[in-house]
């Protein structure tokens, strides 16, 4: 049975924001934040002014999963930047920050981004944050579609990255991996779920969860019509 849960490269980067390569760098934007905090200025700065324009034209308003992509002009790494609504500061939780992360990496599918980035932002724990955010954008990631005869969905994002700053590699790595593991174990699962009964018979089953779990290193024990008779099931 081919698989369609995309495995893709997550990397995290710990350092200043404009530092970050990478094709699309999200920033999480609050419900009436303005250009006061430190990171929105010099982000504004990175885009000519564009972002301060369009915060206060009412373009960016913070409103949960509003999206806007505006051009990187000088200074930073990131061919652009890209500000998703996160909605209430107040209500940013991990639950929030997963939501938020997979709603924007779909967006960014949608208009075929190779690369995408993710900076901590709000009140969370930084490594609370990273985990939920990985994960988000792991579940991004997964095609639901192969089976599809018709036009399918973009294609999977090539490279994702967590960015945090003011924050201790080894306290956030862990999290980031465990993020990574949560997110693709959850897509493994949704693509067992989408195979039709004709395709995914008992055999075919047995031998995916077999290759699941050798690949991690778990030892698995396949049981034969006989010998669940023997044991009684």
């Amino acid at each position: 049975m081919p698989s369609s849960a995309a495995v893709s490269p997550l990397i995290l980067a710990v350092g200043p924001a404009a530092a970050v390569e990478t094709d699309v760098l999200v920033f999480p934007i609050f419900e009436g934040e303005a250009l006061s905090s430190g990171d929105l200025r010099a982000a504004d700065e990175a885009t000519g002014g564009a972002l301060g324009r369009a915060l206060a034209s009412g373009e960016i308003r913070g409103r949960l999963y509003d999206v806007h992509i505006t051009p990187v002009t000088s200074g930073w790494r990131a061919g652009r930047l890209a500000l998703v609504g996160a909605g209430k500061r107040a209500e940013y939780t991990t639950e929030r920050v997963r939501r938020v992360a997979t709603a924007v990496a779909l967006h960014a599918r949608h208009r075929r981004v190779t690369r995408l980035a993710w900076l901590d932002r709000g009140d969370v724990n930084p490594a609370a944050a990273a985990q939920a955010a990985a994960e988000g954008l792991i579940l991004a990631n997964f095609s639901g579609d192969l089976h599809k005869s018709g036009e399918r969905s973009a294609p999977p994002l090539a490279q994702l990255a967590i960015v945090v700053t003011g924050t201790d590699r080894a306290v956030v790595e862990p999290a980031v991996e465990r993020g990574r593991i949560l997110g693709e174990s959850s897509n493994i699962a949704r693509e067992l779920c989408n195979e039709p009964a004709n395709l995914l018979t008992p055999t075919l089953f047995a031998d995916r969860a077999s290759d699941i779990c050798s690949a991690v290193g778990i030892g698995v024990e396949i049981l034969g019509e006989r010998e669940i008779a023997k044991l009684g099931m």
